[in-house]
Protein backbone atom coordinates (compact mmCIF):
# COMPACT_ATOMS: atom_id res chain seq x y z
CA UNK A 1 0.00 0.00 0.00
CA UNK A 2 1.17 3.48 -0.76
CA UNK A 3 1.80 5.48 2.41
CA UNK A 4 -0.71 8.19 3.14
CA UNK A 5 0.81 11.68 2.69
CA UNK A 6 1.37 13.70 5.86
CA UNK A 7 -1.49 16.01 6.72
CA UNK A 8 -1.00 18.43 9.64
CA UNK A 9 -4.64 18.69 10.73
CA UNK A 10 -5.11 14.90 10.69
CA UNK A 11 -1.86 14.46 12.59
CA UNK A 12 -2.86 16.99 15.26
CA UNK A 13 -6.26 15.38 15.79
CA UNK A 14 -4.70 11.91 15.95
CA UNK A 15 -2.12 13.05 18.50
CA UNK A 16 -4.84 14.59 20.67
CA UNK A 17 -6.83 11.35 20.59
CA UNK A 18 -3.74 9.29 21.48
CA UNK A 19 -2.98 11.64 24.38
CA UNK A 20 -6.56 10.98 25.56
CA UNK A 21 -5.77 7.26 25.79
CA UNK A 22 -7.27 6.12 22.51
CA UNK A 23 -5.44 3.71 20.20
CA UNK A 24 -5.18 4.51 16.48
CA UNK A 25 -7.15 1.42 15.45
CA UNK A 26 -10.14 2.97 17.25
CA UNK A 27 -10.20 6.22 15.35
CA UNK A 28 -8.36 5.85 12.04
CA UNK A 29 -10.90 5.64 9.26
CA UNK A 30 -11.02 5.93 5.52
CA UNK A 31 -14.51 7.41 5.89
CA UNK A 32 -13.49 10.39 8.06
CA UNK A 33 -11.45 12.96 6.13
CA UNK A 34 -10.29 14.59 9.39
CA UNK A 35 -8.42 11.50 10.56
CA UNK A 36 -5.61 9.36 9.18
CA UNK A 37 -7.03 6.56 7.07
CA UNK A 38 -4.88 3.83 8.66
CA UNK A 39 -3.01 3.38 11.97
CA UNK A 40 0.14 2.64 9.99
CA UNK A 41 0.04 6.19 8.64
CA UNK A 42 1.06 7.52 12.04
CA UNK A 43 4.04 5.20 12.26
CA UNK A 44 5.07 6.07 8.70
CA UNK A 45 4.89 9.79 9.45
CA UNK A 46 7.01 9.22 12.56
CA UNK A 47 9.66 7.41 10.50
CA UNK A 48 10.01 10.24 8.00
CA UNK A 49 9.55 13.23 10.32
CA UNK A 50 11.56 13.45 13.55
CA UNK A 51 9.40 16.31 14.85
CA UNK A 52 6.24 14.28 14.43
CA UNK A 53 7.98 11.26 15.97
CA UNK A 54 8.74 13.30 19.10
CA UNK A 55 5.16 14.56 19.30
CA UNK A 56 3.82 11.03 18.82
CA UNK A 57 6.09 9.73 21.58
CA UNK A 58 4.89 12.47 23.94
CA UNK A 59 1.24 11.80 23.07
CA UNK A 60 1.71 8.08 23.74
CA UNK A 61 3.38 8.80 27.09
CA UNK A 62 0.43 10.94 28.14
CA UNK A 63 -2.09 8.49 26.70
CA UNK A 64 -0.51 5.65 28.65
CA UNK A 65 -1.04 7.49 31.93
CA UNK A 66 -4.64 8.17 30.93
CA UNK A 67 -5.10 4.45 30.26
CA UNK A 68 -3.85 3.63 33.75
CA UNK A 69 -6.38 6.03 35.26
CA UNK A 70 -9.07 4.35 33.16
CA UNK A 71 -8.11 1.07 34.85
CA UNK A 72 -9.18 2.50 38.21
CA UNK A 73 -12.51 3.64 36.78
CA UNK A 74 -13.08 0.22 35.21
CA UNK A 75 -12.21 -1.57 38.44
CA UNK A 76 -14.70 0.56 40.39
CA UNK A 77 -17.54 0.17 37.87
CA UNK A 78 -20.08 -2.24 39.36
CA UNK A 79 -21.91 -2.56 36.03
CA UNK A 80 -18.98 -4.39 34.40
CA UNK A 81 -18.54 -8.12 35.03
CA UNK A 82 -15.28 -9.18 36.66
CA UNK A 83 -14.06 -11.16 33.64
CA UNK A 84 -14.68 -8.17 31.38
CA UNK A 85 -12.88 -5.88 33.82
CA UNK A 86 -9.86 -8.15 33.82
CA UNK A 87 -9.65 -8.11 30.04
CA UNK A 88 -10.19 -4.35 29.77
CA UNK A 89 -7.65 -3.53 32.46
CA UNK A 90 -5.06 -6.03 31.21
CA UNK A 91 -5.31 -4.64 27.68
CA UNK A 92 -4.87 -1.06 28.85
CA UNK A 93 -1.94 -1.96 31.07
CA UNK A 94 -0.18 -3.77 28.23
CA UNK A 95 -0.64 -0.89 25.80
CA UNK A 96 0.44 1.60 28.46
CA UNK A 97 3.60 -0.43 29.11
CA UNK A 98 4.44 -0.39 25.40
CA UNK A 99 3.67 3.30 24.94
CA UNK A 100 5.40 4.50 28.12
CA UNK A 101 7.67 1.84 29.61
CA UNK A 102 9.55 4.25 31.87
CA UNK A 103 6.40 5.18 33.80
CA UNK A 104 4.06 2.25 33.23
CA UNK A 105 6.13 -0.90 33.71
CA UNK A 106 6.32 -1.93 37.36
CA UNK A 107 9.89 -2.00 38.56
CA UNK A 108 11.19 -5.14 40.21
CA UNK A 109 13.25 -4.87 43.36
CA UNK A 110 16.90 -5.85 43.02
CA UNK A 111 16.35 -8.70 45.44
CA UNK A 112 13.43 -9.86 47.49
CA UNK A 113 13.64 -8.76 51.10
CA UNK A 114 13.33 -11.98 53.08
CA UNK A 115 14.36 -11.88 56.68
CA UNK A 116 13.95 -13.77 59.93
CA UNK A 117 11.77 -16.81 60.25
CA UNK A 118 9.96 -16.06 56.98
CA UNK A 119 13.13 -17.02 55.13
CA UNK A 120 13.03 -20.42 56.82
CA UNK A 121 9.48 -21.45 56.00
CA UNK A 122 10.44 -23.60 53.03
CA UNK A 123 13.38 -25.37 54.64
CA UNK A 124 12.80 -28.65 56.49
CA UNK A 125 13.37 -28.18 60.19
CA UNK A 126 15.93 -30.97 60.44
CA UNK A 127 18.08 -29.26 57.78
CA UNK A 128 18.42 -26.03 59.78
CA UNK A 129 21.51 -25.30 61.82
CA UNK A 130 21.05 -25.06 65.59
CA UNK A 131 20.82 -21.25 65.73
CA UNK A 132 18.06 -21.24 63.11
CA UNK A 133 16.21 -24.04 64.92
CA UNK A 134 16.25 -21.96 68.12
CA UNK A 135 14.99 -18.94 66.16
CA UNK A 136 12.08 -20.96 64.75
CA UNK A 137 11.27 -22.50 68.14
CA UNK A 138 11.32 -19.06 69.78
CA UNK A 139 9.11 -17.59 67.04
CA UNK A 140 6.49 -20.32 67.49
CA UNK A 141 6.72 -20.24 71.30
CA UNK A 142 8.11 -23.73 71.85
CA UNK A 143 10.09 -24.43 74.96
CA UNK A 144 12.95 -26.20 73.28
CA UNK A 145 15.36 -28.28 75.27
CA UNK A 146 18.82 -26.81 75.51
CA UNK A 147 20.92 -27.74 72.57
CA UNK A 148 24.61 -28.45 72.87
Amino acid sequence: MTPEPFHQVRADIALALIADGRVPSEFCSEQDPNLPSRPSSLEHWALVDAGFAARLKAAKATGALVMLSQCIQIADDQAIRADQKRLMIDTRMKVAAIWNPSDCVPSKPDKEPIAGVHALLHVPFDQLDDSKKREVEKFFGFDAPDRP
